[in-house]
């Protein structure tokens, strides 16, 4: 057994203890006595400190690993060593949690935390209470229902999954994965006369996370009363993370965020011109899916600002007088074509200052690699008149990096005009 593995399930015994000891309060309907309260205490110390000899076992293990780095395994089955779970986009995070860890809910966590207002709600206090407390006061760790949940709902909310980038949950802030960098090359062979060989070389993808993080305000009184208000919360918080998402996977500068797929340096880029042009025809997408093929790719979507999709969807034959729109060729009618609001238009190409881009490729060869956990804080207290004006302030954060397995599965088409 890996030392992390062994650490891990002494905290697992000592969250299970203090699992037990607040259930025993909550039967009783009591505080704990002083004694108890130290050993609770004691109990809180000892978890973080393997929380710490956790994340470091994990980190030399994974060095341990080398450059050989993981497999992506896509199916369901125990991972075999060497191998990273990887979820595809119709794929729930929270499928992954036992059936009995899926029911735990955001709301009743929130209002347990702001409110007081425990009822139905053991589990979340019972994790509550075991997790602790963070700098605003209120949950740092929440339950891992809560935190799946919340990342489903990012990733339905962005364009870049949708569009087929699969997900990685990590299991610590660094992992070495696998891309392949050659393919070997078959041949023929006459009676006699050995086979030809060629090399499949493979090369290593570091993947390092970096923290994403958002603030959400609401009322005490929509926490109190609003029977939506799980959705509202989740929503909010899910789609804020899922815009920037988008933003660095597709923009990200690769310093103090991830690098995105504009910055890949094995990308293909399809030019409207130096200083670019209006769309008059498909003809560039046409080349976009064409630059993939011929280095054996299959380009299966296409992301776009907003702008251009109704560019396209407005172009006419441009027979004199002839408003018939323009039937698009079936190569681009094959793609999924995703609007995201990430992509500006306000990019400069040579003397324009107002041009977007449209990225088409094989998104399958993209992912979004996660810590499986979103961590929230919330607050009555924080910010500015939150506390007069009757104010919840919440914080999220996860910590994400992006990856791409072949860049030149990829094109961007570069410099479209209004």
């Amino acid at each position: 057994m890996k030392l992390s593995d062994k650490l891990k399930a002494k905290r697992a015994d000592i969250v299970k203890a203090m699992g037990a000891m607040v259930a025993k309060l909550d039967a009783e309907n009591r505080d704990f006595t002083p004694e108890e309260r130290a050993a609770f205490d004691k109990h809180k110390a000892d978890k973080a400190a393997l929380d710490s000899s956790i994340t470091a076992a994990e980190e030399h293990e994974e060095a341990e690993r080398g450059s050989e780095g993981r497999q992506i395994a896509g199916d369901r089955r125990e991972l075999e060593p060497g191998e990273a779970r990887a979820l595809l986009p119709n794929q729930r995070m929270l499928d992954l949690l036992p059936a009995e860890n899926r029911n735990l809910s955001t709301v009743r966590w929130l209002r347990g935390v702001m409110l007081g207002d425990w009822d139905n709600a053991e589990a979340e206090k019972r994790a509550t209470l075991v997790e602790g407390t963070g700098s605003l006061g209120g949950l740092l760790v929440p339950p891992a229902a809560v935190s799946a949940t919340l990342i489903d709902v990012a990733r339905n909310a962005s364009a870049f999954i949708p569009a087929g980038a699969l997900t990685i949950p990590m299991d610590n802030p660094e992992m070495t994965l696998v891309k392949v960098l050659t393919v070997p090359t078959p041949g023929w062979r006459g009676e006699g006369v050995a086979l030809p060989t060629s090399d499949m070389t493979f090369g290593p993808i570091s993947v390092k996370v970096k923290t994403l993080g958002v603030m959400v305000e609401t009322t005490v009184e929509l926490v109190e009363d609003a029977p939506t208000v799980e959705s509202v919360v989740n929503n909010a918080i899910g789609q804020a993370l899922a815009l920037e998402l988008d933003r660095v996977a597709f923009f990200g500068n690769g310093t103090s965020e991830p690098r995105g797929l504009d910055l890949q340096p094995d990308i293909n880029t399809v030019s409207m011109g130096a200083n670019g042009a209006t769309p008059t025809d498909y003809d560039a997408y046409l080349d976009a899916i064409a630059a993939i093929e011929n280095l054996n790719g299959s380009a299966s979507a296409v992301v776009m600002s907003p702008r251009t999709k109704n560019q396209l969807a407005k172009l006419v034959t441009g027979i004199s007088g002839d408003k018939t729109k323009l039937v698009a060729p079936a190569e681009y009618n094959a793609l999924r074509r995703i609007v995201s609001n990430q992509i500006p238009n306000t990019i400069t190409q040579g003397s324009a200052s107002n041009t977007s881009k449209s990225f088409v490729g094989d998104y399958s060869q993209a992912a979004v690699a996660m810590r499986s956990g979103v961590q929230l804080e919330a607050t009555r207290t924080g910010g500015t008149d939150t506390f007069a004006k009757m104010k919840v302030l919440i914080r999220a954060y996860l910590r994400a990096d992006i990856v791409f397995f072949r860049g030149t599965f990829f094109t961007r088409i570069v410099g479209i005009k209004p």
